[in-house]
């Protein structure tokens, strides 16, 4: 791979603070604010925003030959889910995670993982990534939803990396953000901050990360095994899993009008078990940390009769 010639690998020169493009990915979600919803790797999130912020530049996913030649001297950063979530929970492979470091460090960008949907203990651990990738290192990474149990909060982790100034000497990633430059009016506050706390601690105390870690391969394993012929794939890490339904799903439950994914919600909501759709063939499972294996099984159960009664 070309390296960027006022780089050396595992540094970071501060010619890279006058780069412009970010590199994201198809099927991606990043957010609904309007620099979010640019970065999103889906047309339909766009639609009614236009026009788009600039600087922001789409791949395929899982594509690491894409991302080489799409990398150049303005690429300030590649920004991944290591679990895309909204697209119908596609997981990012373990090497290509650490292509992508590669491509980085040669290239002197930024790895940023988006981990609002897989981080803080959904996957059965602390961190989305490092359940795929665990030797892989990002310099940063954004957490929000499960971090606070409900209660808005939203935060950003940021490596410990040297830049080093053309001025002479060097200062650490993580200060680049000043007093003042990166902000919230409601940020920091101590409610917020108060529970969240809470919520790390239940998590760390009641075994949280092992129980999502258990009972997702049990929920895995128990959908695999009702071998249905509306099921064409299961994906997913820990408690975030999507359920693929097969290409003629329509036809075959004559769902009318409504996407697959949609119809199927709609039923199993009727029956007593709350799901969300991704795309139009996939469902989202995203129980609590703290399910039980006879929920999982109640809710096997359900998505069962709910898939024999649409044939």
């Amino acid at each position: 791979m070309p390296v960027a010639p006022e780089h050396t690998v595992g540094e970071l020169t501060e010619p890279q603070r006058n780069r412009h493009t970010i590199i994201t990915f198809t099927g991606s979600f990043h957010g609904r604010t309007l620099a979010g919803i640019s970065a999103t790797g889906q047309d339909k999130v766009k639609k009614g925003f236009e026009p788009m912020v600039e600087g922001f530049k789409h791949v395929p996913f899982n594509d690491a030959p894409a991302l080489l030649a799409a990398m150049n001297g303005d690429v300030a950063a590649v920004l991944v889910e290591p679990i895309q979530g909204e697209s119908g929970v596609h997981c990012a492979r373990a090497n290509f995670l650490g292509i992508l470091r590669d491509i980085c460090d040669d290239y002197g960008a930024l790895l940023m993982f988006d981990e609002v949907q897989c981080g803080l203990g959904r996957t059965g651990d602390w961190c989305g990534w490092r359940s795929i990738a665990p030797d892989v290192t990002p310099d940063a990474v954004s957490w929000a939803k499960g971090i606070a149990g409900g209660f808005p909060l939203g935060a950003i982790w940021v490596r410990d990396r040297p830049l080093t100034l053309n001025s002479g000497g060097t200062v650490s990633l993580a200060d680049l953000f000043g007093p003042g430059t990166h902000g919230t009016t409601f940020g920091g506050t101590p409610l917020v901050c108060s529970g969240a706390i809470e919520v790390l601690r239940v998590i760390e105390e009641e075994g949280l990360l092992e129980n999502a870690r258990t009972l997702g391969a049990y929920a895995k394993e128990a959908i695999n095994g009702l071998s249905s012929s509306l099921i064409a794939e299961v994906r997913g890490v820990g408690l975030m899993l999507g359920i693929q339904l097969v290409a003629d799903f329509a036809a075959r439950a004559n769902t009318g009008s409504r996407p697959p994914s949609l119809w199927l919600v709609d039923r199993l909501h009727e029956a007593g078990m709350l799901t969300i759709p991704a795309g139009t063939h996939a469902i989202r499972w995203l129980p609590p940390l703290n399910v039980t294996r006879e929920e999982v099984a109640q809710a096997v159960d359900i998505l069962a009769a709910v898939l024999k009664k649409a044939v």
